[in-house]
């Protein structure tokens, strides 16, 4: 190539990068001035970043702190000094740290709306403006934390005094509680589903769980699949190097469903047990197993108690999550590990009491959850004494409604006919406050009383 063929390369190439750059130039002015334009119109065809953190703070604040107790039980499920103490203990002795992203205050408070409310990882994206990937990495991070200190959280269990004067316990010196077993939903792979299924269908994990006098829990296994027996899980419980201990000549209360021997103490069987046999209208034990049994389902029902108030509790017990089988399992021990640890920090439980405290009861948008969630009515509990004559009417009105139709061929009455037999009864005696619960529970303690004639009368040679 001679010198000419240079000089002209070169020029050449001058030109193109000229052009190259008087181009990149023109796009950036153009760029810039669009920028500035819709600045002052105020907005930006470049995404610009939002300052999240007072937003995250003030979500924060709202259940933590201007929000008050109430706030931060109905979301939190405990109160201010509680949740304190709570990330106190998670810092000091389960290893939970502040990274300098997320807060110990916001990592602890997202992993309890979680349990309570059962809210989804998008919901608390939104909440505390954070991205999907940081709500799961710390949700694991708390999880792991709280089980680091279940030492501390669960209870012990001491032996009933042989001076008890308890009117529940004092017949079984040296009880330590009850234990039993309940279901609890999960959601398996489809390969897995039929291990899981329960005789009622549902797909669910078999929990056990041990609670002292004071209905704390003292031990609790789970991750057994729901077609295990009750048996089998407590054999592994008792096997287990780290499992359920008993002391010798101590014991827990069990119900039939276990076997009766050293450290377990199960009522007779096939004579009445349940509550339910002796409430008002049931006559009273005849003889010493009845009287056994009935103070035996008094005392054990302390288990069936707090497995309710568990699951009252924390709303992601009573329905499945979409967590892996183990991270589920660990989800259900931590939940009773908080129980206990709300019942030790709390002067007064709110799930427990019927009612809720008006300091306790959320304003705005919230008032709605309270029915379907914390809120009963104090006399649900009572149960309604029936003097004889409403009785006899009530039979009265019955008769009636059979007559005029109002009962179906497969036995059981159509809707309304309660309504109208509450409407009959309050009008025959005024006053009386009688409701469609009341005509419903009624007709069931009169069809269980009769139950045995009627079938009686229905056999051949009778009538």
């Amino acid at each position: 190539m001679d010198r000419s063929e240079q000089i002209k390369l070169c020029v050449g190439y001058y030109w193109i990068m000229r052009t190259q750059s008087d181009t990149m130039m023109l796009f950036l002015l153009v760029t810039l001035y669009m920028y500035i334009r819709n600045r002052r119109r105020g907005h930006s065809s470049i995404g610009r970043r939002v300052n999240t953190l007072p937003l995250r703070r003030d979500a924060l604040d709202n259940i933590i702190g201007t929000g008050g107790d109430r706030n931060c039980i109905w979301k939190l499920r405990m109160s201010l000094n509680a949740f304190a103490n709570l990330c106190e203990l998670l810092q000091v002795q389960g290893g939970l740290d502040d990274d300098g992203h997320v807060g110990i205050g916001e990592q602890v408070a997202t992993f309890l709306i979680i349990l309570a409310l059962h809210t989804k990882n998008r919901s608390e994206q939104v909440r505390f403006y954070r991205s999907g990937e940081t709500v799961s990495r710390y949700f694991h991070k708390v999880l792991g934390s709280v089980l680091r200190v279940q030492s501390v959280l669960f209870a012990k269990a001491d032996p009933v005094p042989e001076d008890s004067i308890d009117p529940r316990w004092k017949w079984f010196k040296g009880c330590l509680g009850a234990l039993d077993g309940t279901y609890i939903d999960v959601t398996v792979p489809k390969s897995d589903k039929s291990r899981y299924r329960t005789r009622k269908s549902r797909i669910s994990t078999n929990v056990l769980g041990v609670c002292n006098r004071n209905m704390n829990f003292v031990y609790v296994l789970s991750g057994w699949e729901g077609s295990v027996s009750d048996s089998r899980v407590l054999r592994d419980a008792i096997t287990r190097r780290n499992g359920l201990k008993i002391p010798v000549g101590s014991y827990y209360l069990v119900d039939a469903g276990y076997t009766n021997g050293r450290g377990f103490l199960s009522p007779y069987r096939n004579v009445r047990y349940h509550i339910n046999e002796w409430t008002q209208g049931h006559r009273a034990p005849q003889n010493r197993l009845e009287l056994f049994n009935k103070k035996h389902s008094s005392a054990r029902n302390v288990i069936e108690r707090f497995f309710g108030l568990l699951k009252k509790r924390w709303a992601i017990l009573r329905n499945p999550s979409f967590y892996p089988i183990r991270i589920q399992s660990h989800i259900i021990i931590v939940c009773c590990l908080l129980q206990n640890f709300i019942r030790m920090n709390m002067d007064v439980d709110p799930e427990k009491d019927a009612t809720l405290l008006p300091e306790h009861i959320l304003v705005g948008d919230a008032l709605l959850l309270m029915k379907p969630t914390c809120c009963y009515s104090s006399m649900a509990s009572i149960p309604r004494q029936w003097t004889e004559q409403e009785t006899e009417q009530f039979v009265v009105f019955m008769e009636e409604l059979v007559v005029e139709g109002k009962r179906a061929d497969a036995g059981q009455f159509k809707p309304g006919a309660f309504q109208k037999l509450a409407d009959k009864m309050n009008e025959k005696f005024p006053g009386c406050g009688l409701i469609v619960k009341h005509i419903r529970n009624k007709h069931k303690r009169l069809k269980e009383k009769y139950m045995y004639v009627a079938e009686m009368l229905g056999c051949s040679g009778f009538g």
